[in-house]
Formats: C-alpha cells, sequence, structure tokens
C-alpha cells in the first residue's frame, strides 16, 4: 500500500538522521568545546533589541520568507544557541543573519529570551569598509553553508558597482570569465522567476504544488526521489539560459521549457504565464493549419496518378486520412 508523501518524506529524514546520528553529537559537541575554549573572543549575551542591522549578501526582499528560518529556531530551541553572532563594537550584525532571525522568531512566539550570544569584532560598523564586510561575510557563508547563484550574483555586482570589473573578479575568486558573466547576468531575470526558482530549491517544487503533493494520500515513492534529485540550488547553466534572454516573454518561455513540470496547473495557467501560452496556442494553431493543408494538398495530388493502381491510391489517401485524424487528436490535447 502506497504511504503518503509526507509520511515517506517523514522516514526518509528519520533514516538519514539515525545514520548520523553520532556524527551530528560529535558536531554539537565540537561546537560546545569551541565556546569553551574561546572565551577570549568576548562572547557576550546582548539584548535582540539592542542589535542594529547591517547589508549582507544573503539578504533581499524575500530571502526570508523562504529561508528554513522555522527549521532552524526549532533546531535551536532543543540544541541551544551554540554559535555566536559576530557583531561591531556599535552592535551592528555582521554575521549570523540566519542565527538573528530565528532566535528573533523563537522570542516572538514566546519560546526563548530576548537575548542572542555573539562576539565583537573590534571595529567601529563606520570603520568597515564594504568590501571587508563583504569579505567577512563571504568567509562565515562558505564555512557554514553554500551560498546559491542568485546571492553570488548580488554580491559580484555590488562589487561592480564599487570598481570592479568581470577580469578582476574572475582573479579575486579564481573563476573563469565566462563563468563571472554568467554569474554576474543572472541579476537580469525577472523578479517573479526569481521567487518560483527560490522556492525550487527550498521545497523542489514550488511551495503550493511541494504542499499539494505533501498531503496527498496515494503518493508513491517517485515523489521522494523527485524531491531529493530537485531540492537543491539551481545551476547557473540553468539560470544563464534564462538570463540570457533580455526580453521577459522570451525568459518566462526558457523557463516553462526547463521547469514547467515543478508548478502547479493553477500556477501555469495564472496571469503571470498568460501571454506566453496564449503566444504559444497562437503558434501551434499556425502550424497544425499548415499540416492540415499538406495533407490535403497531398491528397489532391493522388487523384492525379492515373498510373498508380486504385488500391494503392486507396491505401495512400487510407494513410493520409489517418494522419489527419492523428493530427486532430494532437491539435485538441493542446488545447486542453
Amino acid at each position: 500500500m502506497a504511504k503518503s508523501f509526507k509520511g515517506l518524506l517523514s522516514k526518509n529524514q528519520e533514516l538519514k538522521k539515525e545514520s548520523n546520528l553520532e556524527t551530528e553529537n560529535e558536531r554539537l559537541r565540537e561546537k560546545i568545546r569551541h565556546l569553551e575554549n574561546n572565551q577570549d573572543k568576548d562572547i557576550s549575551l546582548v539584548k535582540l533589541s539592542d542589535i542594529k542591522l547591517s547589508s549582507n549578501i544573503r539578504q533581499d526582499d524575500f530571502n526570508y520568507n523562504y529561508e528554513e528560518i522555522e527549521i532552524l529556531a526549532t533546531d535551536i530551541e532543543k540544541n541551544g544557541h551554540l554559535q555566536p553572532v559576530l557583531i561591531s563594537k556599535d552592535n551592528y550584525l555582521l554575521t549570523g543573519f540566519r542565527r538573528y532571525h530565528a532566535i528573533l522568531y523563537l522570542s516572538q512566539n514566546n519560546r526563548g529570551a530576548d537575548e542572542i550570544l555573539s562576539y565583537s569584532y573590534n571595529k567601529l560598523h563606520s570603520d568597515i569598509s564594504d568590501e571587508e564586510l563583504i569579505n567577512i561575510q563571504l568567509a562565515e557563508n562558505f564555512q557554514r553553508r553554500e551560498i546559491d547563484n542568485f546571492q553570488l550574483s548580488k554580491l559580484y555586482n555590488e562589487l561592480i558597482f564599487n570598481g570592479y570589473n568581470q577580469q578582476k573578479l574572475a582573479e579575486k575568486f579564481k573563476k573563469s570569465k565566462s563563468f563571472v558573466s554568467m554569474v554576474v547576468s543572472i541579476n537580469k531575470i525577472d523578479f517573479e522567476l526569481v521567487k518560483f526558482l527560490k522556492q525550487f530549491q527550498i521545497f523542489g517544487w514550488s511551495e503550493k504544488k511541494f504542499n499539494a503533493l505533501n498531503f496527498l494520500e496515494n503518493t508513491d515513492e517517485y515523489y521522494i526521489k523527485e524531491f531529493e534529485k530537485f531540492k537543491n540550488l539551481i545551476g547557473i547553466s540553468s539560470l544563464n539560459n534564462i538570463a540570457k534572454h533580455e526580453n521577459i516573454q522570451e525568459q518566462k518561455k526558457a523557463f516553462l521549457k526547463i521547469f514547467k513540470n515543478r508548478l502547479t496547473d493553477e500556477e501555469i495557467k495564472s496571469d503571470y504565464f498568460q501571454d506566453v501560452l496564449f503566444k504559444n496556442e497562437k503558434t501551434n494553431e499556425q502550424k497544425f493549419d499548415k499540416l492540415f493543408k499538406y495533407t490535403k494538398a497531398l491528397s489532391n495530388s493522388i487523384e492525379k496518378f492515373d498510373d498508380l493502381p486504385k488500391d494503392t491510391i486507396k491505401q495512400l489517401k487510407s494513410n493520409i486520412n489517418q494522419i489527419e485524424k492523428t493530427l486532430n487528436k494532437i491539435s485538441l490535447n493542446l488545447k486542453l
């Protein structure tokens, strides 16, 4: 009997947790030892209300809506806040934005204190250059969790705005110039498409499709495999295939060609994609009209072959008739 997607996913996660339990426990113990042995870094508890926010390479208009803040908050609630955030001498948050938001979430929901474990960077925020701040955040993010190509694009474009060219970026990050060029171009992708792409990295599909599949009672293990395959960072090649189009309609078409199966029918038929879908329908109708004209002309031409046996002509016309029926079926399915 097929189990629900939610049940299978839960079981899959349980098995992974069991297999990695000792590793996870050792990781937590190591964190505790690290903190205990680094008291010279001026670790202290700071009130959340005293923390000031500066910009960071992960921050954008919607990023924290789709980050797993609640999951991180639950982990902190269970295991404690073991990794301090980094603040400037005047309490500006420099690294640890996800941890800050997770602990803020716990505090706002009466599940935690209104203080956060912090250690101080021995400079005022105003004395830290933009490049120094980026380097601090980049170093911490690469060590703790891989940043995605959208965040990397934001970083590269900020550096270009501050005087870098693509050649200097390639040298700084030890990447090829073509890679840097593709990453830089990602900021051209339409905002609505980026929102979907961000969701794919978290849920495997769009959030709506994930939730729909998650509560189906007869979902088989195929979806577990698909979830594991899809739930990861979007590769630069796929993003570049979308970003290379200046026209938003062309971006939508490129996006649907790659990611259509990750959306719900409702999302595909939404107003946002209608201009592209309508145009595709018109193009398909025109193509089928041409095909029907060709088959009609072919049928008429056969009549003119007096030297062909009647049985052969009859067989050819029957074949053409069958082709027209098949084309009709395909055309009808495309319209549904």
